[in-house]
């Protein structure tokens, strides 16, 4: 499990620069990603039955993704333009039989509403974290890294998935760096609710901001 904490922003970043009559454009080209593909598979026994929970990520190096940002900084207007690359991130789940389940794809474009584009553009094709299954929740809990490749700028989401493969969660978990918070995702032992940086999660589908973030 990873920390929660509030985001570092880091403009250290080697950009090309242009300057105009009005505005300042800095493009920062698509980072050089390590890692291509990762994947898994996990064995679960659920309600005595065993099935195989696959789950994949790999960049995909011919769909450019893109970011901006525009703001104002000491009167001159300015914007940032983000390259990279976009990835899939692929979830299955087989029974015993090897019968498919579900098959669920997602992509960057899945968390681009909740993260910052600018890390979200750049980062790896991070394989996501499997926490486990929540009967109670009939669903599959992931958290998912993003970091910026040879930097400390990052963050994390947290997801789930039911057994016919909905997208049931999908929220920003933390920022790395900074002082706000420093907590784990935390599932009690009566499995009633889950515990993230951000939100409590009821069983009953329900849901309610943690208490002191905004």
């Amino acid at each position: 499990m990873t920390s929660c904490n509030n985001r570092t922003t880091n403009k250290n970043d080697s950009a090309n620069q242009t300057v105009s009559a009005d505005t300042i454009t800095n493009e920062y080209d698509a980072t050089d990603h390590k890692k291509i593909l990762e994947k898994k598979d996990t064995v679960l026994i659920i309600d005595n039955e065993k099935f195989t929970l696959s789950y994949s990520a790999k960049i995909e190096p011919s769909k450019l993704f893109y970011h901006k940002d525009i703001y104002v900084d000491k009167g001159k207007n300015h914007k940032d333009v983000y390259k990279g690359f976009n990835a899939t991130y692929t979830i299955s789940l087989t029974d015993n039989l090897g019968k498919s389940i579900f098959l669920k794809t997602l992509t960057k474009d899945n968390f681009k509403e909740i993260f910052d584009g600018s890390i979200l553009t750049r980062t790896d094709s991070r394989l996501p974290n499997f926490i486990g299954y929540l009967n109670s929740f009939n669903s599959f809990l992931f958290t998912i890294d993003f970091w910026v490749p040879d930097s400390d700028v990052g963050g994390q989401c947290f997801f789930m998935i039911n057994k016919i493969g909905d997208l049931t969660e999908n929220s920003l978990n933390n920022y790395y760096g900074g002082t706000d918070c420093d907590g784990e995702i935390e599932i009690p032992t009566n499995e009633n609710f889950i515990l993230t940086c951000r939100k409590i999660l009821n069983a009953n589908g329900m849901s309610r901001p943690k208490i002191g973030l905004q």
